[in-house]
């Protein structure tokens, strides 16, 4: 772009001394609330579905497709049997209301995984 990385780093630090005087006077509560909560919800709702499809790419789930653009990989596999298997684990511990769920499904893979492996 041209600019030089001391403008920048400048750039940056003007952003913050913004960001710090919107959040000490009422300018920070005045943007949220203008922000309907439906828009809030679904602004959420986005980022998560994004990152689910992040995860379930890096687990194998799903694979790039030439006609849809998204598509099934190869459910067959280890890697993607593990993650299914450890979604499943914490989507059951978070029904039933466990605290430290995800951790758990976590660790209950890492076993699984190392018992496969081992």
């Amino acid at each position: 772009m041209g600019y030089a990385w001391q403008v920048a780093l400048g750039m940056v630090f003007v952003s913050g001394i913004v960001f710090v005087i919107i959040s000490v006077l009422p300018i920070r509560e005045w943007i949220i609330n203008a922000i309907p909560r439906s828009l809030k919800m679904a602004t959420a709702a986005g980022i998560g579905l994004f990152l689910g499809i992040i995860a379930m790419k890096n687990a194998g789930i799903v694979v790039d497709n030439p006609a849809t653009l998204v598509g099934l990989g190869d459910v067959t596999q280890w890697t993607v049997i593990l993650a299914i298997v450890g979604f499943i684990i914490i989507a059951a511990l978070e029904a039933l209301k466990i605290p430290g769920s995800i951790i758990l499904g976590i660790l209950a893979v890492t076993v699984l995984q190392a018992s496969f492996w081992a």
